[in-house]
C-alpha cells in the first residue's frame, strides 16, 4: 500500500518537540497580530486621505471613484476592527454545587490529590457528551481549574470510565501551560474571524465582478496566517491529548483509557444523530435519565473497520482515535475489578438537574435566536431606501445644492445675515421637498387567512394558455372605454382581489396587463413578484421586485408584506423572515403574519422564536383550526409534549376525520414512547388506500422516532405505487445507519432519477439534488488527498435542466472525479446518451475551495458566484411541502439520519 492510501500515524514527541511546536505556534500568532496592526494603521490612513479627496471633489467623476474606493477601505478596516473584539455568548451549562453531586466532588477530589493538581473551583455541567477544563494563572498545577462534565457522559459511562475521563482532563490541568494556550487560543479565533470576514469580501455575486487588488492581497495573507496558526496550533493540542491519554493510563491503567475512548467515540457519534425534541419530550414525560441511559446503552461499540477508517486531519485539535489507541501504555493495575455502577447516579436528582440545564439551553438558544432577528432587522433598514429619485426629490437635492453652493460663495465673498438666513430656508426648503417627494404607499396588499395560503400552496402550480386568454379577454372588457390611468387602477386593483383569493394565475394576468399599460406602477410590480414567485418564474419575480425596491424602498406595510410574500413562494426564508418583521410593527395582532414570520423562523432552525410567534397568534384563542394545527406541528418540533396536548385537547373530536390530525397524533405518541398507540393512529391513517404521499410521511414519522423497519416498510409501500425521491432518500438514510453501503448508495442513485414521474407531492429529484448527493458523498470513507474540481456541463449529454451548469467535484484525481460525475449523470438519465469528457470542462477549483483536511469524494453543486449552494432556479420550497422533505445535511456529515422538514 503506497504512502498516499495509508499516511503515517502521528506519535508523540519529546519535550523539545513539542516545545517547538508551541513556539512556532506563538511566532505565528505574533505576525498576525503585527499584520492586523500594520493593515489597519494603514487603511485609516488611506480612508482619511480619500474621504478628504472625495469630500473636496464634489461630483467630478475621480471623486466619485475615490468615494468608491473608501467604502471598500472602510469594509476592509470594520473587519479588522471587529475581528479582534471577541463575540461574547453565554454557555448553555449550569453549576453544579456540591449537595447536588456529593459523590462525583468527592471522585473529582481523589483524582486532584493523586494528580497533586489544585481542586477544581467550580463544576459546570452541559447537555451534551464531553468534558473540558479551564485554566487560570500561569503555573502549572497551581493554577485556577473549572471544569465542565457532559449529561451524556454520566448517562452514558459507568463510574470506572467516568474516572478515566476526568483523570484525562486534569492531566490537562497538571502538565498544561495555562497563559500561553489560553493567548494562543484568542489569537486563533480572531484569525480565523478575521480570515472569514476578508474572504467575504472576494465572494461577489457575479464574476465580472473585478476584486481589488488590496483586498485579494489582504485576503491571501489573512488566509494564510490563519491556517498556519490552525495547524499549528492543533499540532500542539494533539500532543497535549496525547500527554493527557498517558496520565489517564498511569492513574486507571492503559485499557480502562483505551476502553474508555473507543466506548465515547461510539456514544458521540449515536448522541449526534439523537433529536433535541427527543430530549425535552421524555423530560416532560418525567422519565428522562433513565430513558436516555437506556438508549446510550444500546450503542454498539465501534469495531475496529470503523476505528481505522477515520481519517486523521491537520487542523483537528485531537489525533485519531487509531492514533491515540496505539499512543496509550500499559501500566501496572490492569486487573483491577471495575466499578460498573451507572455514573448518572453520582447526581442526587438527575431529573431535576437535566431540567434546570435544558432551560437554560432554551434562553441560550432564544439569545441567538435574537441575534440573528437583529441582523435581519439591519438587513431590512438597509432596504427601506429607494434607490431611484422621484420627480419631487430631484427638485429638492437640486435645490439644498445650489444653497450650498451659494452659502459658500456668501461665506468667501462676505454675506450680511439676512441674506445667510434666506439661504438657510432655502436649503430647509429644499430638504423638506426631498423629504416629502419620497414614495408614500397608496394602496393595502389583502392579507389572506393563513389556512388559505396553506390550502392554495399544494395547487397545481401551472396556467394554461385557454385559463390565460379567458382571463386577458375578461380584463379587456372591463376596461373598454375607460382611459389609460382609470385601466390601469382598475387591473391593479382586480389582481389585489385575486390574490386576496390566492387566485395567483388571474393575478398575474391582471398585474401584466397593468404594467403595459403603466409600467411603472408599483402596484402591478407588487402582484407580478407575488404571482410570478407562485407560478415558479423566478427571474421575472426578482425583477418586478427590484422595480418596487428602486421605486419605493421596501419601506410601508403593505409593501413589506408583499415582499416577503414573495420570497417565502421562492423559499429566502431569510429576507422574508426580515420584512415580515417590519410589516409586524404595524400590525402586530395579525394572525397570518405572525403564523408566516414563525414559518420562516422554523424553515431557518429558530424553533424558539417560531413557537413564540405561533403563541401569538393562537392568543387568546386560535382563528381556526389550521392556525392551531401549526402550532401543535411547531410544538411538537420543539419536544413540548404537555403544551401539544393541550392545544390539541380542543380538537378532538376532528382528529379521525382530519388526515393531518391523526398524524400529529401519530408524532406525538411516538414521542411518547407509546409505540402501541402509535400504531393503531398508523393503521387507522393508512385504512381504506391511502394516498401515496401519506405513506411517504408517516414513514419520515417512524425515521425520526428512530423505528426503522416500520419506516422503511412504508417508504417501499409508497414506491410500489409511485416514484418519490424523498423516500428513496429516506431508504438511502436507513440502509447507511445499518451500515449497508451497497444498498444505500443504489436508492440514493435512485432518487436521482429524472426520467420517472413523480408522485403527488413527491419532491422532484433536481429540488432535492443537494441533499442526495451530500448522502451519496457521506457513503465514502474521507481522505487526506481530495482535490477540488470544477466540472461545467456541455448542451450534448446533460439532462436539458443542467446543461450549463457547474459542478464542484471532490477526488483524489481527475479520472476518478469524471468517474463520480459520470456515476450520477448516468442515475439521472438511465437510458440516455452517456457523458463522455468532450460534454465537460474541467478546471482547478480556485484555493479558498480546496479541501485543507480530510474531504469525502463526491459532487456538490455549484452557484454562480463559485460557492457550493444549490443552483439559484432550484431554491423555492414550499410553504407547506409535505413533511417528508428533507433538509441539506451538513458537508461532512457521516451516513445520516437528516432532518426533515
Amino acid at each position: 500500500m503506497n504512502s498516499q492510501s495509508e499516511p503515517a500515524l502521528e506519535r508523540p514527541m519529546t519535550s523539545a518537540g513539542k516545545w517547538l511546536l508551541t513556539f512556532r505556534a506563538a511566532l505565528i500568532i505574533f505576525l498576525f497580530y503585527g499584520f492586523v496592526f500594520c493593515s489597519i494603521l494603514c487603511l485609516t490612513a488611506g480612508v482619511a486621505l480619500e474621504f478628504a479627496a472625495g469630500f473636496a471633489g464634489g461630483r467630478f467623476h475621480w471623486a466619485v471613484a475615490v468615494r468608491r474606493a473608501l467604502r471598500t477601505h472602510f469594509g476592509l478596516l470594520k473587519i479588522f476592527a471587529r475581528g479582534l473584539c471577541r463575540s461574547k455568548t453565554s454557555a448553555a451549562r449550569v453549576l453544579l454545587e456540591p449537595e447536588a453531586a456529593p459523590e462525583l466532588f468527592v471522585m473529582i477530589e481523589t483524582l486532584c490529590a493523586r494528580t497533586q493538581v489544585v481542586a477544581p473551583r467550580q463544576l459546570w455541567l452541559e447537555m451534551q457528551l464531553n468534558a473540558w477544563v479551564r485554566l487560570g494563572g500561569f503555573l502549572p498545577r497551581r493554577g485556577r481549574v473549572v471544569l465542565g462534565v457532559g449529561y451524556d457522559l454520566l448517562a452514558g459511562l459507568t463510574r470506572d470510565e467516568l474516572e478515566a475521563v476526568l483523570a484525562h482532563e486534569l492531566t490537562h490541568a497538571k502538565v498544561a501551560g495555562h497563559a500561553v494556550r489560553h493567548w494562543l487560543a484568542r489569537g486563533l479565533e480572531r484569525a480565523v474571524q478575521i480570515s472569514r470576514g476578508l474572504s467575504g469580501r472576494t465572494a461577489p455575486r457575479h464574476r465580472r465582478v473585478q476584486i481589488p487588488f488590496l483586498t485579494r492581497s489582504l485576503v491571501s495573507a489573512a488566509n494564510w496566517l490563519a491556517e498556519t496558526a490552525a495547524e499549528s496550533i492543533s499540532a500542539s493540542s494533539r500532543q497535549d491529548e496525547f500527554e493527557a491519554d498517558r496520565g489517564t493510563a498511569e492513574l486507571c491503567g492503559g485499557e480502562r483509557a483505551r476502553a474508555t475512548l473507543v466506548k465515547v467515540e461510539s456514544l458521540s457519534r449515536f448522541t449526534a444523530r439523537l433529536p433535541w425534541r427527543e430530549r425535552v419530550a421524555q423530560l416532560q414525560a418525567h422519565a428522562f435519565h433513565p430513558w436516555l441511559v437506556k438508549e446510550l446503552a444500546e450503542v454498539k461499540t465501534l469495531d475496529s473497520q470503523e476505528i481505522t477508517a477515520e481519517a486523521p486531519s491537520r487542523f483537528s485539535t485531537h489525533p485519531s482515535l487509531r492514533e491515540r489507541l496505539n499512543a496509550i501504555p500499559s501500566y501496572a493495575g490492569e486487573g483491577v475489578e471495575a466499578d460498573t455502577r451507572p455514573a448518572i447516579d453520582l447526581l442526587a436528582q438527575p431529573d431535576a438537574i437535566a431540567e434546570k440545564l435544558m432551560a437554560k439551553i432554551q434562553q441560550t438558544t432564544l439569545e441567538q435566536e435574537e441575534r440573528d432577528s437583529a441582523e435581519l432587522r439591519a438587513w431590512a433598514q438597509k432596504m427601506r431606501t429607494a434607490t431611484e429619485m422621484r420627480p419631487a426629490q430631484v427638485c429638492g437635492a437640486g435645490v439644498v445644492i445650489v444653497s450650498e453652493i451659494a452659502g459658500a460663495t456668501a461665506w468667501i465673498m462676505g454675506t450680511t445675515l439676512d441674506v445667510a438666513t434666506i439661504i438657510f430656508i432655502v436649503s430647509v426648503l429644499g430638504m423638506l421637498m426631498y423629504w416629502l417627494g419620497r414614495y408614500r404607499e397608496q394602496f393595502i396588499l389583502p392579507t389572506p387567512d393563513f389556512g388559505l395560503l396553506k390550502m392554495t400552496w399544494h395547487s397545481e402550480r401551472s396556467v394554461n394558455d385557454k385559463a390565460i386568454e379567458k382571463a386577458q379577454s375578461a380584463f379587456r372588457a372591463s376596461a373598454a372605454g375607460k382611459s389609460k390611468s382609470r385601466t390601469a387602477a382598475m387591473l391593479a386593483r382586480k389582481s389585489f382581489e385575486a390574490l386576496r383569493e390566492c387566485d395567483y394565475a388571474r393575478a398575474v394576468v391582471a398585474a401584466r396587463l397593468c404594467l403595459a399599460q403603466e409600467p411603472d406602477s408599483v402596484t402591478a410590480s407588487m402582484a407580478s413578484a407575488i404571482s410570478g414567485a407562485w407560478l415558479g418564474q423566478g427571474r421575472e419575480a426578482t425583477a418586478a421586485l427590484s422595480a418596487v425596491q428602486r421605486a419605493a424602498g421596501l419601506r410601508g406595510p403593505s409593501i413589506c408584506w408583499g415582499a416577503a410574500w414573495a420570497y417565502m413562494l421562492r423559499g429566502n426564508w431569510a429576507r422574508a423572515e426580515a420584512l415580515l418583521q417590519q410589516a409586524l410593527a404595524a400590525r402586530p395582532a395579525d394572525p397570518t403574519l405572525l403564523n408566516l414570520r414563525a414559518l420562516c423562523q422554523s424553515r431557518r432552525g429558530k424553533i424558539q422564536s417560531a413557537i413564540i410567534s405561533a403563541r401569538r397568534a393562537c392568543q387568546p384563542r386560535p382563528v381556526n383550526r389550521e392556525h392551531a394545527k401549526f402550532l401543535i406541528d411547531l410544538l411538537l418540533e420543539g419536544g413540548y409534549l404537555r403544551e401539544a396536548q393541550q392545544q390539541l385537547a380542543p380538537l378532538d373530536g376532528h382528529i379521525r376525520h382530519d388526515l393531518e390530525l391523526m398524524l400529529t397524533a401519530l408524532r406525538l405518541n411516538l414521542l411518547l414512547r407509546d409505540i402501541e398507540t402509535a400504531n393503531h393512529w398508523a393503521e387507522t391513517l393508512l385504512r381504506d388506500e391511502p394516498p401515496p404521499y401519506l405513506l411517504v410521511r408517516v414513514g419520515v414519522v417512524y425515521e425520526l422516532a428512530r423505528q426503522s423497519e416500520r419506516a422503511a416498510r412504508f417508504y417501499r409501500e409508497a414506491l410500489a405505487r409511485a416514484y418519490f425521491p424523498d423516500a428513496c432518500l429516506g431508504l438511502a438514510r436507513l440502509a447507511a445507519e445499518e451500515n449497508n453501503l451497497a444498498a444505500a448508495r443504489q436508492h440514493t442513485l435512485d432518487a436521482l432519477n429524472l426520467r420517472q414521474t413523480p408522485g403527488r407531492f413527491a419532491t422532484p429529484p433536481l429540488e432535492l439534488l443537494r441533499p442526495i448527493l451530500l448522502q451519496l458523498a457521506a457513503l465514502e470513507p474521507p481522505t487526506r488527498f481530495c482535490r477540488a474540481w470544477i466540472a461545467t456541463l456541455g448542451v450534448a449529454g446533460a439532462p436539458g435542466a443542467l446543461t450549463g451548469k457547474s459542478f464542484m467535484v471532490y477526488a483524489a484525481s481527475q479520472p476518478e472525479a469524471e468517474r463520480y460525475l459520470r456515476t450520477v449523470m448516468e442515475a439521472m438519465a438511465p437510458q440516455g446518451p452517456r457523458l463522455v469528457p468532450a460534454h465537460l470542462g474541467w478546471r482547478q477549483a480556485p484555493p479558498e475551495h480546496q479541501p485543507n483536511g480530510p474531504a469525502r469524494p463526491g459532487v456538490q453543486p455549484l452557484a454562480e458566484d463559485g460557492s457550493s449552494s444549490p443552483f439559484q432556479g432550484f431554491q423555492r420550497r414550499g410553504l407547506w411541502q409535505p413533511h417528508f422533505t428533507p433538509a441539506a445535511a451538513p458537508a461532512d456529515a457521516t451516513p445520516p439520519l437528516q432532518k426533515c422538514a
